[in-house]
């Protein structure tokens, strides 16, 4: 990574470097937009204290001496040193050809990168080809590592990878500069998977937990991956019309799969939220959003704040601009009554959910009414309801990805079409220091 990003400023030298990327004046300028907050307002946690966002640095992937680097903003996690690995499936190396201009690297076993807090950024080399990559998961490791999960599929011919057959379900550990382990993961017999839509990892104890969709009409189960001391096993959940599926987990009720499917219970349903629990078998526990009336769901994320675990799930109630949603929030108390939701953003395209120094935050795409511009976001949880911090304009050009890197800095990555030296799409690094007094 250039000086710019590893020390969380920008010297003359590289704004003048990077002036082509940046969607607003100087620096400065991008941190202006900060919503009035109510100094020392006694909430449900506490006494909340004033918060302000700015952004301190901006950078492309530049890796291998110069070369640059766009990877699918598809899903990114950041161990405890702060280093982020970003994966996707669409990724690629840009370089210099013999006349001086960009031109596409002909590598195509590209997973992702590690961006380091420091330093430059280190290419992830992929096991498979790059065009055979479906859902992929990673999930931080105590000792700095990631584990992985991700589907190969059989590269569809003109078609979506959405629905390309799944070839292997792979299986591995990354340690910032190799793979140290890899293998594959055994798919109960007669039963063909999805390549898109798998849940999150999660690990409790020694067992790690991943859900996938299964295909096959006129059923379309979950199917629940459980490794333990080395050896996996599987078991089909008869959800029946799962559409999206995520895992998360309570000391007092156990695992739950969280699935986005019409609710059997009733005679008309859509994109609903239902609750399974394994008790031993698995059921339906709640169904903690009605998607007939309250909005279909997409996109459910559980985050756990030290003040208990959040909900948050993108609604899409009727619009008139496509795929405009809204960014809905709940505390979840598995076992209690259910609690009355909070809209985060009620205009985005998507949102991101975060927890930064022990607290719920919220990054999302804000669109206006219109649809006419884009900005980014910051939200956090105010005790009462989500409040409004600061926003940026938004330099991407399709959804970003957002995640906290140390307890006082997030950063953001996206797709970003560079005109100005003619490089085509690149990876854009927003770094956003968030800084809270009493």
């Amino acid at each position: 990574m250039s000086p710019c990003l590893a020390l969380m400023s920008l010297s003359a030298e590289c704004f003048m470097r990077l002036w082509v990327l940046l969607s607003c004046g100087a620096l400065t300028a991008c941190a202006t937009h900060s919503a009035p907050q109510p100094a020392g307002k006694a909430t449900a946690l506490g006494t909340l204290s004033r918060c302000t966002v700015r952004e301190v640095g901006r950078d492309s992937l530049l890796v291998e001496g110069g070369k640059r680097l766009y990877v699918e903003p598809y899903t990114m996690a950041a161990n405890e040193r702060g280093e982020a690995f970003l994966a996707g499936r669409f990724n690629y190396l840009i370089e210099r050809g013999p006349a001086g201009a960009w031109q596409r690297s002909t590598d195509q076993h590209i997973f992702g990168a590690i961006v380091p807090r420091a330093g430059e950024p280190r290419v992830v080399r992929s096991p498979v080809p790059t065009a055979h990559l479906g859902s992929i998961q990673i999930m931080p490791r105590e000792d700095g590592t990631w584990t992985v999960a991700f589907v190969e599929v059989v590269p569809p011919v003109g078609g979506s990878r959405t629905n390309a057959a799944v070839a292997r379900l792979w299986n591995g550990t990354y340690d910032g500069t190799r793979w140290t382990h890899l293998d594959t993961i055994p798919r109960p017999a007669g039963v063909s998977l999805y390549a898109e839509f798998a849940s999150s990892l999660l690990a409790r104890g020694d067992t790690l937990f991943w859900a996938v969709r299964s295909r096959g009409e006129p059923h379309y189960d979950v199917v629940l991956f459980e490794r333990y001391e080395g050896r996996w096993r599987s078991q089909v959940v008869p959800t029946r019309t799962a559409a999206e599926v995520e895992l998360t987990y309570s000391d007092s009720v156990g695992l739950l799969l969280a699935v986005v499917q019409p609710d059997p219970g009733l005679r008309q349903d859509t994109n609903s939220l239902l609750l399974w629990a394994r008790r031993p078998t698995w059921s339906i526990l709640r169904r903690l959003v009605h998607g007939y009336d309250e909005g279909m769901v997409n996109a459910p994320q559980f985050t756990s704040p030290s003040s208990g675990g959040v909900l948050t799930w993108e609604s899409e109630p009727a619009s008139p601009i496509r795929g405009l949603r809204e960014l809905r929030t709940r505390r979840e108390n598995w076992g209690g009554e259910q609690r009355a939701a909070s809209v985060v953003d009620s205009s985005v395209y998507h949102g991101e959910a975060l927890v930064l120094d022990g607290d719920s935050w919220w990054v999302t795409d804000h669109i206006s009414p219109s649809g006419a511009n884009s900005e980014i976001r910051f939200v956090r949880d105010a005790g009462v309801r989500p409040l409004l911090v600061n926003w940026f304009p938004n330099p991407y050009a399709t959804r970003f990805r957002a995640i906290t890197v140390s307890p006082d800095t997030i950063v953001v990555t996206g797709a970003f079409n560079d005109t100005a030296s003619k490089a085509g799409v690149v990876t854009l690094l927003l770094l956003f220091q968030v800084t809270c007094t009493n």
